[in-house]
């Protein structure tokens, strides 16, 4: 359009629209504006050459259109566009607002910075109409020298002007102010300010390990860090708990490409302290039984020690126990009190050391848990005639063991790898297990603290036993077979033979295999055994031939082993796939509901033994033996049969008995030894010192706990049989062996 004004209008689809209201603009009020009209008219007004768009909006701005329009100079006018300077050259320092490019013109029009150049950019319009003016700002060049161009058009694209923007060669520059202060630090420690003046980047470090420190710009510390042109560093010093001044050096270093290498250095020394403070002994990490350790404190101005928030943590003072303490200087001592942990795992707790009201030390201190780890390396059980048993014991805390039964005695200990406190522990068997049932002796494992942290139980074979495969046994082919018993015995055994029913439940059938050897005792299973003849060897196979099972239902049996008057040794399943080669639903087994002992509560006053017996309901139940075992045999076992043998301490023992068809059901007496057998047992006994050393010389293997004369527990350990020696600082001892107590003087 030229000199005059246009009128534009719109139409709004469908005519008779609710609301016919609309919006005008000009997106370029420089070249044209725009002025509402009646109805849907507009009228254009031009301003200068150039080119703008008109756009309509209905009210509820769900559609618009526009109008592109190019106004041109007016007749008679002439159109301009000049551009000047079109050349700059500038130094490598760079600035702000440094250049001005003027532009005289009646048009509308446009700037541009060459791209990929970021070190040239511009401040305010980079458009305009008519008269106007670009101004330019540099980075600082710390390289070689460089040009870029600046492109400037008319909106009508009619006319461009290229300027061009030379900036000379420069060099890094790298400075360190205000480092005066890093000189003399007190032994406090501190936190100096100092300046880094750069136009590039760098890295600020010291040689001085972890007692100096940068804050970066959130107020982390740092051992290292990075920055760039001017920045002030704020270096942390820690505070010097040594006797002895110390001495390092900050070294700031330029890291950018193609910038040349620049380190500045600046030293730092700070004082020696007059304070000390130490805990004497204390281990890391503290055992779970916790301790008393020495305490010193000395400088000249105030000190204070705090375990706030660490319940566990306490400072003694005159035997009052406390959270902290303070004092105007001076030395002094007290005691660091660690108390047991009871818990399972680790934990840990922190001290705090003031000085000259500066927090000078936080001392972290570790205690560790009651957790107790048992690993049983050699499989399987110890042989009737004796032989060893490997356990790995590792945990947390230190400990000891004790061991329920004579019997079993610890060879030799050696230590392991791993966790703390591990150790490989051979557990040999004394002799030979004179009885036919197997033995048991149960191990405890024990925290400094006693409390028990964990327990096993080893067994000796009885002099009965027998070798099979289980898993053949219990899979038996449909086609059948023949399986095999082995039975080492030193007293005369029978096998007898029971037929487990299927469902739904049938009258077992229960028969004993004749003495002859040979007997068919069920329609689909042939026993044969051999055994020897003895006086001490009764040792033979029992052969089980299984026919081939062609019905619908499984077979089981039971191939029981037990002595000529009837007490059970072993049992041996025996089960048969069906014609398909499936297990079908046996009979529901009977199991035990209630045990009740004739003697619940004993007391012993010199008896050897008691005769202990249980009722077994209900009366129908499939297995109703039941098995017996004591919590302590050094004061009295129990045999198979339920007597028990009185030992040789006082004390109270448990003795259970428990149903042997894994009901676990349980029925319990509890004996009361006043008067033991200790003092015929352990003729033999005897205990004294000589050079330094305390002597034992046991007729039995036995606990042993040491303790000063003030109470306090200096050892405790299982004696084996035989003699033991001790070494020990001179003092006076009193020394437990079971329930005997002896005093002994160690010179």
């Amino acid at each position: 359009m030229g000199g005059g004004t246009k009128t534009l209008t719109a139409t709004i689809v469908p005519s008779n629209a609710t609301n016919q209201a609309v919006t005008w603009i000009s997106t370029n009020t420089g070249v044209a504006t725009v002025t509402p009209g009646p109805g849907l008219t507009a009228t254009i007004t031009p301003v200068a050459a150039g080119t703008t768009a008109i756009r309509v909006t209905t009210a509820d701005g769900n559609f618009q259109k526009s109008c592109d329009v190019l106004v041109k100079p007016a007749a008679g006018t002439p159109r301009t566009f000049t551009v000047t300077p079109t050349t700059f050259s500038n130094p490598a320092s760079g600035g702000s607002g440094r250049d001005t490019i003027n532009i005289a013109s009646n048009v509308a029009w446009v700037a541009t910075v060459q791209a990929g150049q970021n070190w040239l950019s511009t401040e305010g319009a980079t458009t305009g109409t008519g008269n106007g003016r670009v101004i330019l700002t540099y980075t600082t060049n710390t390289s070689a020298a460089r040009s870029a161009t600046v492109t400037l058009k008319t909106a009508a694209n009619d006319t461009t002007v290229t300027v061009t923007v030379n900036q000379a060669a420069g060099s890094a520059v790298l400075e360190l102010e205000d480092t005066a202060q890093l000189r003399n630090v007190p032994f406090t420690g501190s936190n100096i300010s100092i300046k880094v003046k750069s136009n590039v980047r760098w890295r600020i470090t010291s040689d001085a390990g972890p007692w100096i420190q940068f804050l970066d710009t959130q107020g982390n510390p740092q051992t290292a860090r990075q920055g760039g042109n001017d920045q002030t560093v704020t270096v942390r010093v820690l505070p010097n708990l040594a006797t002895i001044g110390r001495t390092a050096k900050i070294t700031v270093e330029t890291e950018q490409t193609g910038v040349t290498k620049i380190t500045r250095t600046a030293n730092v020394s700070q004082s020696a302290t007059d304070f000390s403070f130490n805990i004497n002994g204390l281990p890391e990490p503290v055992d779970a039984a916790g301790g008393e350790f020495a305490l010193a404190l000395s400088g000249s101005a105030n000190y204070a020690v705090s375990t706030r928030n660490t319940d566990w943590l306490k400072i003694k003072e005159a035997a009052v126990e406390k959270d902290s303490i303070s004092y105007a200087g001076g030395t002094r001592t007290f005691k660091f009190l660690v108390k047991g942990n009871e818990t399972g795992g680790p934990r840990i707790g922190y001290v705090r050391v003031y000085y000259g009201g500066t927090l000078v030390q936080t001392r972290k201190v570790t205690q560790t848990g009651n957790q107790i780890n048992v690993q049983i390396i050699t499989p399987g059980t110890i042989p009737v005639n004796g032989g060893t048993k490997e356990v790995r014991i590792s945990g947390s805390a230190k400990w000891n063991i004790r061991i329920s039964a004579d019997w079993l005695r610890v060879d030799k200990k050696k230590a392991a790898t791993g966790a703390v406190n591990d150790t490989l522990i051979t557990f040999r068997a004394a002799g030979k297990n004179p009885s036919i049932q197997p033995r048991t002796a149960t191990v405890t494992v024990l925290t400094k603290l006693g409390k028990e942290a964990a327990s096993f139980t080893l067994t000796q074979d009885g002099t009965f036993s027998t070798v099979y495969d289980k898993n053949l046994f219990e899979s038996t082919s449909e086609k059948g077979g023949e399986r095999t018993v082995t039975v080492n015995s030193e007293q005369p055994w029978l096998p007898t033979l029971s037929e487990v029913a299927a469902a739904p439940a049938a009258t077992a059938e229960l028969l004993r295999v004749g003495v002859s050897g040979t007997d068919t005792t069920l329609t689909w299973l042939t026993v044969n055994y051999d055994r020897e003849a003895g006086p001490s060897r009764y040792n033979g196979t029992v052969k089980i031939v299984v026919k081939p099972n062609k019905t619908q239902l499984s077979r089981e049996a039971l191939l029981i082993l037990k002595t000529t008057n009837g007490v059970a040794l072993d049992t041996v399943v025996i089960k048969q796939y069906n014609v398909s080669g499936k297990m079908t639903p046996r009979a529901a087994e009977v199991k035990v509901t209630s045990l009740t002992m004739n003697r619940p509560n004993v007391t012993i006053n010199g008896e050897k033994n008691v005769q202990l017996s249980v009722a077994v309901k209900p009366d129908n139940a499939t297995n109703k033996n039941v098995t017996w075992a004591s919590s302590d045999t050094s004061i009295a076992k129990v045999d198979a049969k339920g007597l028990v043998t009185i030992g040789r301490k006082k004390g109270k023992v448990t003795i259970t008995a428990t149903a042997a068809d894994g009901s676990g059901v349980k029925a319990t007496s509890i004996i009361d030894v006043l008067i033991p057998q200790a003092n015929m047992e352990l003729s033999g006994l005897k205990v004294y010192a000589t050079a330094g050393q305390l002597h034992l010389s046991l007729p039995a293997s036995d606990d042993v706990q040491i303790y000063a004369v003030s109470g306090a527990l200096v050892r405790s350990f299982t004696a084996p049989a035989g003699d033991t020696s001790v070494a020990l600082p001179s003092g006076i001892y009193i020394v437990r062996v079971g329930s005997l107590t002896e005093k002994v003087a160690v010179e």
